[in-house]
């Protein structure tokens, strides 16, 4: 019971927008020609499409290309773009499931609007994209992660007319922390 509530306890102590504690951290061996070569981890190996952070860089990395040639305990996979920042052989970085990063109007070109929402410590920074329907998605995101996540599915909501808001936690980047932080 007690490795359980520890477990628990740093799960969900797990900081915005830094890796969970079990989310390995891969090196990069080097980018070449749209192409990534990560160390080989099973995390490396996760098919779809992820946000690729380290400190200081975000980029977007697409499936394994299994015919690309590469030594026994590296991965190549496709490199879609870097969206700020340099990947350098020895970086360290993590998957995400953040494909985008930034605002919607800047990472997707989507009209938004920045409101606080009432919370009980404060307000929390929210973004609204307006739509024409009067169903709303409300996007929150999980751990490790943050509001940014919403982006993922924020285009396909738009072009289908739903208005949606994505808000900010207690204890993310411009929210009130939690008292115990």
């Amino acid at each position: 019971m007690a490795v359980g509530r520890l477990a628990s306890y740093a799960a969900l102590k797990a900081p915005p927008g830094r890796p969970l504690p079990t989310e390995p951290r891969l090196t990069v061996h080097g980018t070449a020609a749209g192409r990534i070569t990560l160390t080989r981890d099973l995390a490396a190996l996760r098919p779809g499409r992820y946000g690729l952070s380290g400190d200081g860089s975000h980029a977007v990395v697409g499936p394994v290309v299994a015919d690309a040639p590469h030594t026994a305990d590296t991965v190549v996979r496709r490199l879609e773009r870097v969206t700020h920042g340099t990947l350098e052989p020895g970086d360290k970085a993590w998957l995400t499931p953040n494909v985008y990063v930034g605002n919607p109007s800047a990472a997707l070109g989507i009209e938004h609007a920045d409101v606080d929402i009432p919370g009980e410590l404060g307000s929390l920074p929210a973004w609204f994209v307006p739509g024409a329907r009067d169903t709303w998605v409300i996007a929150v995101h999980g751990l490790g992660t943050t509001r940014e996540l919403a982006m993922n599915v924020m285009a396909f909501l738009h072009h289908n007319r739903f208005p949606v808001l994505a808000l900010a936690y207690r204890g993310d980047l411009g929210a009130p922390a939690r008292p115990t932080a």
